[in-house]
């Protein structure tokens, strides 16, 4: 029916997790980490001072826009969520079932800001009550 995932993008420091809103993508889910190393290679090889350069600091602010122009380019029609209770993973991350919205085919990738590094959260229907 569709391929369905959502993305977030998080930061840490001494006050805990911090959080993006949430892009959800209803078809090509499958290619979200194609379209992410897109992105970090365009920041591999932007090796300008972050400072001097603004736009390609690493911060929730800044990257956002740039994956949601990414995601657009690829295809994948992104909509986002507004991630309402955030406040309640400061001390864990989230996962795909935590979304405000269901995306059961790939679930929820959580990329890093810092790193850009993603990892996959499956949806779980037994979680479902």
């Amino acid at each position: 029916m569709g391929d369905r995932a959502t993305v977030l993008l998080y930061s840490q420091d001494e006050r805990g997790y911090s959080y993006s809103p949430v892009i959800y993508t209803h078809w090509m889910g499958s290619n979200v980490e194609q379209t992410v190393s897109k992105m970090q290679r365009m920041y591999m090889e932007n090796d300008a001072d972050r400072n001097i350069n603004p736009q390609f600091r690493q911060e929730i602010e800044r990257v956002f826009p740039i994956l949601c122009a990414y995601m657009g380019k690829d295809g994948h029609n992104p909509s986002v969520f507004n991630f309402d209770f955030a406040r309640e993973f400061t001390d864990e991350l989230p996962t795909a079932n935590d979304m405000p919205i269901v995306a059961n085919d790939w679930g929820l990738y959580l990329i890093n800001v810092m790193t850009l590094d993603g990892v996959w959260s499956e949806f779980s229907w037994d979680e479902v009550s």
